[in-house]
């Protein structure tokens, strides 16, 4: 059958999973990207041919407008899943509650929940904190109960550009925020068990102490973080620079340029049928 098969990727692409991701593994004839640090990946290390790379944009971006995130006093916290907590299957999660609580990744982050409420910043700024489970981890929502009037479980729909300080860890999710203009914190708590590839890999294209924010492995050093954005003593230039030509397009018209490329690659094909 004369087709061809395009990756429309659901987010940004960060893990470096060459062993499963290489243009020799996938099948596909392209796919599409967001940013630059995508472009370099797939070229350099996942030997995508120049012309499998679609430089449009994800079009879940066009959702958002660029650097627009507002000042409000809210503080998200959305950590990503981990599969070594979980069992089932994408359709139904099970999990294990003794194995959660017993966790490097549950212990540190109810430690910072309890540092950051005794601490006394959120009620004296006027702040509250959100925390956004992944979906994967939703049959472990009954097991993050917190005191505090100012924090609380995030809701299942959020708008991305209501969060002007966000704490994350590898979460592809984060690139959200960050073309929100969010000031990001990354957190990982669970670092021995992530650098033992415990969560299917190991590394990111973009190493955490290298990324768009500080980076944080104990409870302490994030409550120190998240207490500098709060009071606006932090320096976050070095960042912002680091951003600053990480996405290929920021109009507003991935959908648009996807499109094209797609309806250019059918043309194409229909050309030469």
């Amino acid at each position: 059958v004369n087709q061809r098969r395009v990756y429309v990727q659901h987010g940004i692409l960060h893990a470096k999973i060459p062993w499963y991701f290489s243009f020799d593994k996938l099948h596909i004839d392209a796919e599409a990207v967001s940013t630059t640090m995508e472009e370099h990946a797939l070229r350099d290390t996942y030997g995508f041919p120049e012309e499998a790379i679609i430089k449009s944009g994800a079009p879940r971006l066009d959702h958002i407008e660029y650097g627009s995130v507002r000042q409000s006093k809210k503080i998200l916290f959305v950590p990503s899943w981990r599969s070594y907590l979980v069992g089932g299957t994408a359709r139904c999660r099970e999990g294990s509650d003794e194995m959660l609580i017993s966790s490097s990744f549950y212990k540190g982050l109810m430690a910072f929940i309890d540092l950051i409420s005794q601490s006394g910043i959120l009620a004296e700024q006027g702040y509250s904190l959100e925390v956004k489970l992944h979906p994967n981890f939703k049959c472990y929502e009954h097991l993050f109960k917190f005191d505090s009037p100012s924090i609380a479980l995030a809701p299942d729909n959020i708008d991305e550009q209501d969060y002007p300080i966000v704490i994350t860890d590898f979460s592809s999710y984060v690139y959200d925020f960050i073309y929100a203009g969010s000031n990001i914190v990354y957190f990982l708590p669970d670092h021995v068990e992530f650098d033992a590839g415990m969560n299917h890999y190991a590394e990111l294209e973009v190493p955490l102490d290298r990324a768009y924010g500080p980076y944080c492995e104990t409870p302490e050093q994030l409550l120190a973080e998240v207490e500098k954005l709060v009071l606006g003593t932090a320096d976050t230039s070095v960042y912002r620079q680091r951003t600053e030509s990480l996405f290929l397009h920021t109009d507003g018209k991935n959908c648009d340029r996807l499109y094209q490329a797609l309806k250019s690659m059918a043309d194409d094909l229909h050309a030469h049928a």
